[in-house]
């Protein structure tokens, strides 16, 4: 009787833990049930289409098997992250099924948050059924976004470079959370969502209906670490100059693109001008005076034999900066990004 009662105990114990657990896991083919047509919404204009069969099907097969497990990350944040979509399971027979997609790994279903287990969704599929939506990275930010599609995009066909306006843009960040315009900077990678107009200018011209943050090309702020470095160093090498020259020959880590946002970070960022050339080419367009080895109204930073890590957090070079023959200095130097910032150590320090 003891053995059965203790059974008993057992077997009610393990049913209330399994309990306990149903609901920490969901999947989307879970919440969706049985239904005949889905409806999508753009929480953000509360826009929304209700799919055909075909498509339903279409969608349901991409996303059914997401997982989610329950977390509260978000949950006690005074202001709760903002839906990017809502996801509705329509049947005539019962009330809709649905879950709000906060960003493409997190969503909130039944008054709880869920972040994925591995694959989440793929927001730019999401955002085509009311947008045209091709993947950017930042130039240059202020009252319009100049930015340069990705090359796999089908807008590059258009133009390497749009001129996008965002007055009228919702913008969120990395999380989902809204932000201000002001808040996007060169080297952000963005999502654009647009009407699909492109006015053909050069560069083309766009609306931006919608912006969202998905990273930042930190390789661009390593480059500005290591100029930072050298121009803060010996600051008498930058009296009374107009100009930064550097020679851009050894730069193999970075594409046009980008050492174009480079240079006109420099640019904004000391309010000088800033040129690309070697030594002999300055030197004939006149900035240099060849014979008595001096550049009257700049500076020229070289930096070479530039190595990357793989995931580019880890850099290498050799850099210089030189005013005159007598006024010049150098080192090597290695870059490191630790998650939030750079640091910089330097070797084999040198001056002349």
């Amino acid at each position: 009787m003891k053995k059965a009662l203790l059974s008993c105990i057992l077997l009610f114990a393990s049913l209330s833990l399994l309990a306990g657990c149903s609901g920490k896991d969901v999947s989307v083919g879970k919440i969706a049930g049985e239904f005949t047509n889905i409806r999508l919404e753009d929480e953000a204009t509360g826009n929304y289409k209700v799919l055909d069969k075909d498509i339903t099907q279409e969608m349901y097969s991409n996303i059914k098997g997401l997982e989610f497990t329950k977390t509260k990350v978000h949950k006690e944040a005074p202001d709760e992250p903002a839906a990017a979509f809502l996801i509705s399971f329509l049947k005539e027979t019962r009330e809709p099924a649905e879950f709000a997609v906060i960003n493409k790994d997190l969503i909130k279903y039944d008054g709880d948050y869920y972040k994925a287990r591995a694959e989440g969704f793929d927001l730019e599929y999401l955002m085509s059924f009311f947008y045209d939506v091709f993947e950017a990275e930042v130039m240059e930010a202020g009252e319009r976004l100049l930015i340069a599609p990705d090359k796999e995009s089908s807008i590059y066909k258009s133009s390497d470079k749009i001129s996008a306006a965002i007055n009228n843009a919702l913008i969120f960040d990395e999380s989902g959370a809204a932000i201000e315009a002001s808040q996007l900077k060169p080297g952000d990678m963005v999502r654009v969502a647009f009407s699909g107009v492109i006015a053909e200018s050069y560069p083309a011209q766009i609306d931006a209906n919608r912006i969202d943050v998905i990273g930042h090309n930190q390789i661009i702020d390593g480059y500005m670490a290591l100029i930072e470095d050298i121009y803060n160093e010996d600051t008498a090498l930058n009296g009374d100059i107009t100009t930064i020259a550097f020679d851009t020959t050894g730069w193999i880590e970075v594409n046009d693109i980008e050492k174009e946002i480079i240079l006109s970070l420099v640019s904004m960022k000391y309010k000088l001008d800033t040129v690309q050339g070697t030594f002999d080419e300055l030197a004939e367009q006149g900035l240099i005076n060849r014979s008595k080895l001096y550049f009257e109204k700049g500076i020229l930073i070289e930096i070479k034999n530039m190595k990357s890590s793989e995931d580019r957090s880890e850099l290498q070079c050799s850099i210089s900066k030189w005013r005159s023959g007598l006024g010049a200095i150098g080192w090597d130097a290695r870059a490191e990004y630790n998650g939030s910032r750079w640091i910089i150590r330097k070797d084999n320090q040198w001056i002349s």
